[in-house]
């Protein structure tokens, strides 16, 4: 990732680590961390309704949604060539975001039984 610094020009990401690291985010990475936002924000309540009409729990239906949220994530990120290795956020990077959630997710969901 690369943060952009006011004074001179772009800096590495390593040691430089502030309370605003928002806004020291180039725009192609804001743009996607919105976005990745705005899913899981719209997720949430999604998953407590599936969960409730469903009879399931909350986190095994959140981990779910956000397998196939990475799935789709993938798929985009392949069809518009994205980098694995790139300077700024992806949707490769949105893609074990949800992954992670994911499992995350369905191991608490075992977890509470």
């Amino acid at each position: 990732m690369r943060l952009v610094s006011k004074t001179s020009g772009v800096t590495e990401g390593k040691g430089n680590f502030s309370a605003n690291w928002a806004a020291k985010m180039d725009q192609a990475s804001r743009l996607r961390l919105r976005a990745f936002a705005f899913k899981l924000v719209m997720l949430i309540p999604v998953s407590i309704v599936f969960a409730g009409q469903h009879h399931y729990s909350l986190f095994g239906s959140l981990a779910y949604f956000c397998f196939w949220f990475g799935l789709f994530s993938g798929i985009s990120a392949c069809l518009q060539r994205h980098k694995f290795v790139a300077v700024f956020l992806t949707t490769w990077d949105e893609m074990a975001a949800f992954l992670g959630i994911g499992l995350a997710g369905r191991v608490i969901a075992s977890l509470a039984g």
